[in-house]
């Protein structure tokens, strides 16, 4: 959980806290119309390819978050493939212990649409129902589609009591 601080008028200065579905979805908000993450950018030098792996992975770093990884970090830049996102039992994202799937969505939540036969679409839950991904031009928010397989995945927050070294997950 991250904090932020206001100061009110008077001088009282208030903490608040930010959850990381929050921070997830504020991050890719930021990054809608972005060419970054085009076909043809040359983003991680993988011209002509499917980013949409790389863009989950990008915004959840630039929140501040955990990425599970495809390689151990010494070996770079290494997001998952968006395969692993689109698999319910995949061992690298169990393994990473930051994750859980859910049935139903909430706002930063990642949500994948697996495909057998071809490739799997991943992105961000945004409002009404929509999710923020890749295009062939640009970072765009589209409508969840309702009429094919998706799995949804959501960062766990700890609560850190203050007071005791409990915690708990969300």
């Amino acid at each position: 959980m991250h904090f932020v601080y206001f100061q009110l008028p008077g001088g009282l200065i208030v903490k608040e806290k930010i959850s990381s579905s929050i921070r997830i979805y504020n991050t890719a908000r930021q990054h809608l119309n972005s060419k970054q993450w085009a076909l043809h950018s040359d983003v991680h030098g993988s011209r002509g390819k499917d980013k949409s792996h790389m863009f989950v992975s990008d915004v959840l770093r630039e929140a501040g978050l955990n990425a599970p990884s495809a390689r151990p970090w010494f070996y770079g830049y290494a997001p998952i493939p968006s395969s692993e996102w689109g698999n319910r039992h995949s061992p690298i994202i169990h393994a990473h212990n930051c994750y859980h799937s859910v049935s139903v969505p909430i706002l930063g939540d990642i949500v994948a649409f697996p495909n057998p036969r071809g490739h799997t679409h991943v992105g961000i839950v945004s409002p009404r129902g929509h999710f923020i991904c890749t295009s062939d031009k640009k970072i765009i928010e589209m409508k969840i589609p309702t009429n094919i397989k998706r799995l949804f995945w959501r960062y766990k927050d700890i609560n850190l009591n203050e007071d005791s070294e409990n915690y708990d997950w969300d």
